[in-house]
């Protein structure tokens, strides 16, 4: 093949439509609507004579001005490598700025920010440690994602060799905090703000850690807890509490699904595990009756779990009747309701890890 010569001309034209082309702006995506209000921190109520500053990389793209009955409304463009800033300043409180960079790419920007202004001296900073349940130890190199829920802002760190880390908590804001550690469950906790529920004094409430410390006073300038996690191990057993049947049924009751939900929570937040639930009976009744029965109630309760969208492969059911008895209350043994009680249970086994599917 003989090579194809360009003249002079052609080859300039052809080398400006690809320095154009090199230099043309990243493919823009769909347009985002940034929608939102301001409020003060402690109170909640909506704040006017407030400005409001959507940055590009330093470089002012809009601006608004809010009344009190009034929001901000943005349209962005994200092109995904750039930083946007919203910068929203009053002149009583100290100015805030919001990095939505990170809710951008994590696809967390909720349809509606709140952006809370107020006394800075109401920010606190959050410690904890990260211990392994059973043996009390600590665990290193685990991470920490703090999700605010107002503005979607995502921050991560990582727990140091003594398992302790931190975050800063910004007054009026309510944190999903998710710990993760690829050798054990993922744990989700969350930092709410409740003042409206509680005394005056207890700004925030703490769900998902043990041992939460606040001051003498009930106040909140730090806090001091524990994340527990439990280890994935092939052979654990996990308890699911208050699962209920009709009597002599294996119809799920509304007030099991609760419970079932975690299971199943638990199994989505954790990809890898392949799991057995298993039903239990206590002694009373015959011991086929109670294998036949626990069967059909393990079943019922699987069925529910696949149900919510866990593939049928990760979970399989198993009725035990009264064949793992927890205490001495075997046929023909007289004891209390509540002895009987312990051995009625569902509990959830890991019988494989599927390490493919394990995220780093």
């Amino acid at each position: 093949m003989n090579p194809v010569k360009l003249s002079g001309h052609t080859f300039l034209c052809l080398l400006a439509a690809l320095l154009y082309l090199l230099a043309a702006p990243p493919v823009l995506a769909d347009t985002i609507r940034l929608q939102g209000k301001v409020v003060h921190s402690l109170s909640r109520e909506a704040l006017g004579k407030v400005d409001v500053r959507l940055l590009r990389n330093d470089e002012l793209l809009e601006q608004q001005f809010l009344n009190a009955d009034s929001r901000f409304d943005f349209r962005l463009a994200a092109d995904g490598r750039s930083r946007y800033v919203l910068k929203v300043t009053h002149a009583d409180y100290p100015e805030q700025q919001l990095d939505i960079s990170s809710a951008l790419e994590a696809g967390t920007l909720p349809g509606q920010l709140t952006v809370s202004l107020g006394d800075p001296g109401a920010d606190f900073i959050f410690k904890s440690r990260v211990l392994d349940r059973d043996t009390l130890k600590p665990v290193p190199e685990t991470r920490i994602r703090s999700t605010n829920r107002q503005t979607g802002e995502v921050r991560e760190t990582h727990t140091d060799f003594e398992g302790s880390y931190h975050l800063d908590i910004r007054a009026g804001y309510d944190y999903d905090i998710l710990v993760y550690n690829r050798d054990y469950l993922k744990r989700n906790a969350r930092i709410s703000y409740c003042n409206d529920s509680l005394e005056q004094g207890y700004k925030y409430c703490f769900s998902g850690f043990t041992n939460v410390s606040l001051n003498p006073d009930g106040g909140v300038t730090a806090a001091t807890t524990t994340n527990l996690l439990d280890r994935v191990e092939i052979g654990k057993r996990f308890r699911v509490d208050n699962i209920y049947y009709d009597y002599n049924k294996a119809t799920l009751r509304a007030d099991a699904l609760p419970n079932l939900d975690k299971v199943q929570h638990i199994l989505t937040d954790n990809p890898q595990l392949i799991v057995e639930l298993g039903s239990h009976a206590d002694s009373r009744g015959s011991d086929a009756y109670n294998l036949s029965l626990s069967q059909k109630r393990a079943e019922s309760a699987v069925g529910y779990i696949i149900s919510t969208s866990i593939t049928p492969a990760r979970i399989s059911a198993k009725g035990y009747g009264e064949s793992r008895l927890l205490n001495h209350c075997g046929n023909g043994v007289k004891c209390p309701d509540a002895e009987h009680e312990a051995n009625r249970r569902t509990e959830f086994t890991i019988i494989d890890i599927d390490e493919t599917a394990i995220e780093d």
